[in-house]
């Protein structure tokens, strides 16, 4: 219903209220009867309908190719380098903003809509995805090194978590975030990724040395001798990250 009704109705609204018209969200809502008449009988330069346009765009917006091509197409030409700007957040992951007011925070979807849409909507986000931000700061450099170093660190926690060897909650926990911020995300912007992850690992450690020292001293005390791990139901599977 999103993509072959809804979608292509929004498209619409965009092209002939925002883009042609100029108007802004307030404008649109006081003349609201107005703009719903003028969207639905919106049509392009081509005289067609935006059925087709609005599933296009819908299908290019979900793939963020277009988005890509852009950073590769434009960066370095007429577009500088970030130099590292969009990710200068990622270090500062644990320094809450009590302790530094003025804390570097660059809203990069944003800042990647007014660099390469311009005269889109000022107040869309819109995703460079882990490839283009990389190049997009720092070319072909960054992108070869930035990928080795994400490959490395999915790797390692792959490694670390492998439920061949041991199966934990605290395990699954730290897979399920990095599956969901890292490689779920990993078309998202690239600080908004990696700080929740670093977050949601630093939550899940302290639950770790609270609850797994607890149950190590439990154990201890205990007559009975601490159970084996129950064999898991899928051995063709060994390792959850591959």
């Amino acid at each position: 219903m999103g993509v072959f009704v809804f979608f292509p109705i929004l498209t619409a609204y965009r092209a002939a209220i925002t883009h042609e018209r100029g108007l802004s969200r307030e404008q649109a809502a006081e003349n609201l009867s107005k703009v719903i008449d003028v969207v639905l009988a919106y049509r392009d330069k081509d005289g067609e309908r935006p059925g087709q346009e609005g599933r296009s765009a819908f299908f290019e917006r979900l793939s963020v190719k277009d988005n890509v091509e852009r950073v590769f197409t434009h960066t370095g030409v007429d577009v500088p380098f970030q130099q590292g700007v969009t990710l200068a957040a990622i270090p500062l992951a644990f320094v809450p903003r009590l302790m530094l007011p003025d804390k570097f925070d660059v809203p990069t979807g944003q800042l990647f809509n007014h660099t390469f849409f311009v005269g889109s909507d000022p107040e869309t986000f819109i995703s460079p995805s882990t490839l283009g931000e990389l190049y997009w700061n720092f070319g072909w450099p960054g992108l070869v090194a930035g990928m080795l170093l994400v490959g490395t660190l999915l790797g390692f926690v792959g490694a670390k978590c492998n439920f061949s060897e041991h199966v934990s909650v605290t395990r699954m926990l730290v897979l399920l975030a990095t599956v969901q911020y890292l490689c779920i995300g990993f078309e998202g912007a690239m600080s908004v990724a990696y700080i929740l992850w670093l977050r949601s690992l630093g939550a899940v450690g302290i639950l770790h040395l609270v609850f797994a020292r607890a149950t190590t001293a439990r154990r201890q005390n205990s007559e009975l001798p601490a159970p084996h791990p129950a064999p898991l139901a899928m051995a063709r599977f060994p390792n959850i990250m591959r």
